[in-house]
């Protein structure tokens, strides 16, 4: 630096890390949320990364939104990647077999029409057997409201 005077001065300052760099997940907590990512829940991933005292890249303890979220960025499987039982399928893989549109099923299933389950990370599971998609072609067919799709019939069933 020059002051106006003359004299000069060196000042050495070190460069802030851009704010992306900065907030990065730490490399321990990453590698702790990976390691035991597919057998554990988020909270009991809290309560690991607080037991070795990691906090999230801005500084604070880690809670659960935290940890879905580093879940979410690296890919990390969760207990709860396949929420599916014996017997279950989706909401949408419901709305192909019977050829109508999803939210006809979800309003279905939030009425008490159709019997679902709900995952802990919020995901509809439909138990589905032959009995559940006859019921379910019988109300389309008594419905004023619901035109069924394109359908193609097979000997084993509806494609």
């Amino acid at each position: 630096m020059r002051w106006h005077t003359g004299a000069s001065e060196e000042v050495a300052l070190e460069r802030p890390k851009p704010a992306p760099e900065a907030r990065r997940t730490p490399s321990a907590a990453l590698a702790l949320i990976s390691r035991l990512g597919p057998q554990l829940r988020d909270a009991e991933i809290v309560t690991e990364l607080a037991a070795a005292g990691i906090t999230t890249g801005s500084g604070r303890p880690f809670d659960e939104a935290a940890v879905r979220w580093v879940r979410h960025v690296h890919k990390i499987p969760s207990p709860f990647t396949v929420p599916f039982r014996d017997g279950e399928i989706s909401v949408k893989e419901v709305a192909h077999h019977l050829g109508i549109a999803a939210d006809a099923v979800y309003y279905w299933i939030t009425h008490g029409q159709l019997a679902a389950r709900k995952t802990p990370s919020g995901r509809w599971c439909v138990p589905w057997d032959e009995e559940t998609e006859a019921a379910c072609l019988r109300r389309i067919a008594e419905s004023g409201h619901l035109t069924l799709k394109t359908r193609t019939i097979t000997a084993g069933g509806a494609v």
